[in-house]
């Protein structure tokens, strides 16, 4: 879960060299993720980590 959240962080940072053409693509995978995260901490991590999984897939950032 830790490293979703490094992710983030990182696509934020590199959106500030790059806002063109990270940004909208930083603020729809923040506003999908960060509440997926925020509920995890509540709900399964492990079926959340699969949705969000899922959700960087359809985006287009695979596991790397």
């Amino acid at each position: 879960l830790v490293r979703y959240n490094i992710i983030i962080i990182r696509m934020y940072i590199f959106s500030k060299d790059s806002p063109s053409l990270i940004s909208p693509v930083l603020v729809t995978t923040k506003s999908i993720i960060l509440p997926i995260i925020t509920v995890s901490v509540i709900l399964d991590i492990r079926k959340i980590q699969a949705v969000i999984i899922k959700i960087m897939k359809i985006i287009g950032f695979e596991n790397r």
